[in-house]
C-alpha cells in the first residue's frame, strides 16, 4: 500500500528529527497511561501550534520516517489519518497503519488495532496487557467486567485492574474504587474505594471527585 518515493525525498533533516523525537515523546506519554483520544488530538495540535508548525507539515515528516519502517511514527501516522490531523480523514488507512506498526511490537499500535476492529479487540488487547501496557490492562479489565466480546469475568476483570494500577493508571485506580464500593469481586468496602477514588483524583481522573462527593461523607459515619 505504500508508495515508492525518490530518495530525496526520503531524507530525514536534524530539524525533523527533532520534531520526531518530540512528538515521539508527547504521543507516548498520551497513550501510555489512556488519555482518551479526544485529548490526545488537542494536545498534538497545541505542541504543533507551539513549535510554529502546520498539521500538515508534521504528517509529511511522519510519512517520511514511516517509509523508513520505524513503527511508532507508523503508530502516530495511523492516528493522523484516525483524525484528519493533517490529512483528510481515513480510517482504513489509519487501520492499516495501527496494524502494521502492532505487527511490528508497538505496544500502543496493539491498543489501537482493537478500538477500530472488536474481533482483534481480545487479541491484540490481551498482547499488549500481557507486555504491561496500563492502558490496554484497563481496557482488558473492562471488557472481563461488562462481558463484551468475552464471557463476563470479574476474577479477570479484578486481576486487570489490579496490574494497570499498580502502574499508576488513573482510570484503573478510579475502577477498582468501584469494584470496592460496589462489592464486585472484593468485599464491599467504602474506606478502601475512597482510597483508591483519591490515588486516581491525585493522578488527575477527571471523573473521580464526583465519586468522591457520593461517598465521602457516609463513610465518615461508618
Amino acid at each position: 500500500m505504500d508508495n515508492n518515493n525518490d530518495d530525496d525525498d526520503n531524507i530525514i533533516t536534524s530539524k525533523e528529527n527533532n520534531l520526531l523525537k518530540e512528538l515521539l515523546e508527547l504521543f507516548d506519554e498520551l497513550k501510555e497511561w489512556g488519555e482518551p483520544d479526544e485529548r490526545a488530538v488537542k494536545q498534538i495540535l497545541k505542541w504543533i501550534s507551539l513549535k510554529n508548525e502546520l498539521p500538515h507539515n508534521i504528517f509529511q515528516i511522519l510519512s517520511k520516517h514511516h517509509r523508513q519502517n520505524d513503527p511508532p511514527c507508523t503508530c502516530i501516522l495511523g492516528f493522523f489519518y484516525n483524525y484528519g490531523i493533517g490529512t483528510p480523514f481515513d480510517l482504513e488507512r489509519a487501520f492499516y497503519l495501527y496494524r502494521k506498526s502492532a505487527e511490528a511490537g508497538y505496544l500502543i499500535a496493539q491498543n489501537k488495532v482493537g478500538y477500530l476492529n472488536e474481533t482483534m479487540a481480545l487479541y491484540w488487547g490481551e498482547k499488549a496487557a500481557r507486555a504491561g501496557h496500563p492502558a490496554s490492562q484497563i481496557q482488558l479489565a473492562l471488557l472481563y467486567t461488562y462481558g463484551v466480546i468475552v464471557k463476563r469475568n470479574i476474577t479477570k476483570a479484578i486481576y486487570w485492574c489490579r496490574k494497570a494500577s499498580e502502574a499508576h493508571n488513573n482510570m484503573s485506580q478510579h475502577t477498582l474504587g468501584g469494584y470496592y464500593q460496589s462489592g464486585i469481586g472484593v468485599p464491599r468496602d467504602i474506606h478502601m474505594a475512597i482510597k483508591l477514588y483519591r490515588r486516581a483524583q491525585n493522578n488527575d481522573y477527571e471523573f473521580t471527585e464526583i465519586s468522591l462527593n457520593c461517598l465521602f461523607k457516609p463513610a465518615l459515619k461508618e
